[in-house]
């Protein structure tokens, strides 16, 4: 009487789980059938596999590392002054202006004005102007420069000193933008790479 109910449930299941599920088709094959899958394909997968790391790594070397090549001394080694015309090289004031105001350099708020972020009234102090509107990233630069290295000679006569360029909060954690400053020869810059 055990038997034939154990047959009749195993017929349930098969009729149950009939094109539902391949895994359980597959476990019904009967003994000693061959299976259908071939060596080959398991050969190329194989193959495959361990042309794969070899590829990605030729990918890499092709798409990253010219970029890293090219980007990495452009930083430390630049020493172009065509744009602003400042005593540090151009990338120094871009870097700071992308830091700065993401190099907005129409920026305005009720505090901070221009592309550099200065404090208005420093920016007063340090150019008759009360703001930077209208003012090109050149004259900008040229504000950032009196503020940290020239100083500035007010009309009535009267000097405002230079502070020095460690005011701004992005140089604070950005060694690529100390760099200009420690490796500058600049006369007016010497004094402060006591804090590089």
């Amino acid at each position: 009487m055990g038997s034939p109910q154990t047959t009749r449930r195993s017929n349930r299941l098969r009729t149950i789980y009939r094109g539902r599920h391949p895994a359980k088709q597959r476990s019904e094959t009967p003994p000693g059938t061959p299976r259908t899958r071939t060596r080959t394909t398991h050969r190329t997968t194989q193959a495959n596999r361990h042309r794969l790391p070899s590829r990605c790594m030729a990918l890499f070397i092709f798409v990253a590392l010219p970029g890293l090549l090219m980007a990495t001394p452009a930083k430390a080694d630049s020493t172009s002054r065509d744009t602003y015309n400042g005593i540090l090289p151009d990338d120094y004031y871009s870097g700071l202006a992308r830091c700065e105001t993401n190099s907005n350099w129409n920026h305005s708020t009720k505090s901070y004005t221009g592309g550099l972020g200065i404090y208005r009234g420093t920016f007063k102090r340090w150019s008759n102007h009360s703001s930077a509107k209208g003012m090109t990233p050149a004259q900008q630069v040229k504000v950032a420069d009196a503020i940290a290295f020239r100083g500035h000679t007010r009309p009535d006569g009267t000097h405002q000193w230079r502070v020095g360029p460690w005011g701004w909060g992005c140089l604070v954690n950005r060694p690529q933008l100390q760099a200009f400053i420690c490796r500058s020869q600049h006369p007016l810059v010497r004094k402060w790479k006591r804090h590089c």
